[in-house]
């Protein structure tokens, strides 16, 4: 399969965009979780640029898929006619959903996390409130496009809940890095401890809505292997599985090393080289999703 200038700068610009639904969905929450022991700003301006870079890659899509439509070249992209086309439709729906999305949480959950915590407590709700707005919006921009928009209401809340899933757990590993840098030994220990347990249930959630989802989109088992969507899909689904067998057999192996003060040293070195591994495979599987939502799809099974 040749491809274009715009199925890469698709795939690239996707890829952008799951990078800052990720950072959106887990750089606030680390920020939150940790607030009160430490100051966040690494962690504000990590999100904050992600946040940006997100914006700039929807904008990007959009335009993208407009060159596509126009196929007139670089200024194609600015085509009057292509721009007003793909904004009445599906395209421009996820365009205003994802722009709310990141705006959402740019502008009130982060502004709310630069606070001080007294200031904080009397508009806790609200923004609470605007930070769960923006992960739902962002989760439904996704709904709008692709085969999960024919495939009915059960496949977008299986999509809604994959996004959600892999967004946090994604979108909190970097933070979790920076975490090293900003807390002490013990806090530290608690953060990561709570981590672990959350992975245990958010990683699960993962493989049910993409699995959920992928039922529904082959139409068949063999597709998995006899397609290049099919195969695809399975090198993610692998890639997902053996970072969460890793999760589980790290928690496993080290559940009792947790008194002694060296093993709390020990056991923290070998849970950062482990979020350094997951972060790795991690982009394995945003490049993966930009692919498979981009230039391949369940149409090539037909």
């Amino acid at each position: 399969m040749a491809l274009s200038i715009w199925d890469v700068g698709d795939i690239i610009s996707r890829w952008l965009i799951y990078m800052g639904v990720a950072a959106a969905v887990g750089g606030p929450f680390i920020g939150a979780l940790i607030r009160a022991n430490t100051n966040i700003q690494a962690i504000i301006r990590y999100t904050r640029l992600c946040l940006c870079l997100g914006i700039t890659a929807v904008i990007i899509n959009f335009l993208m898929g407009v060159g596509a439509v126009s196929q007139t070249g670089f200024f194609g992209m600015f085509d009057g006619e292509s721009v007003h086309r793909l904004w009445q439709g599906p395209s421009g729906d996820a365009l205003f959903w994802r722009l709310s999305g990141f705006t959402a949480i740019a502008a009130l959950f982060l502004l709310h996390l630069r606070r001080k915590p007294e200031a904080q407590a009397s508009n806790r709700k609200l923004f609470f409130l605007c930070y769960l707005s923006g992960i739902a919006a962002l989760s439904y921009s996704f709904t709008l496009l692709g085969n999960t928009a024919e495939l009915g209401s059960s496949a977008r809340w299986l999509m809604a809940l994959h996004i959600i899933t892999s967004a946090w757990w994604l979108g909190a590993l970097y933070p979790l890095l920076i975490c090293y840098q900003l807390l002490n030994l013990s806090n530290l220990y608690r953060v990561m401890r709570f981590f672990g347990q959350l992975t245990l249930i958010m990683v699960p959630l993962l493989l049910l809505g993409g699995g959920g989802l992928l039922s529904q989109m082959l139409t068949s088992t063999g597709d998995l292997f006899t397609t290049t969507y099919g195969q695809t899909m399975l090198l993610k689904l692998i890639t997902v599985t053996t970072v969460f067998l890793l999760v589980v057999l790290h928690k496993h192996k080290y559940k009792h090393s947790l008194v002694p003060m060296l093993n709390q040293v020990q056991v923290l070195t070998l849970k950062k080289n482990a979020i350094v591994s997951e972060l790795f495979l991690a982009d394995i599987i945003l490049v993966i999703t930009a692919v498979l939502s981009s230039i391949l799809g369940p149409t090539v099974l037909s």
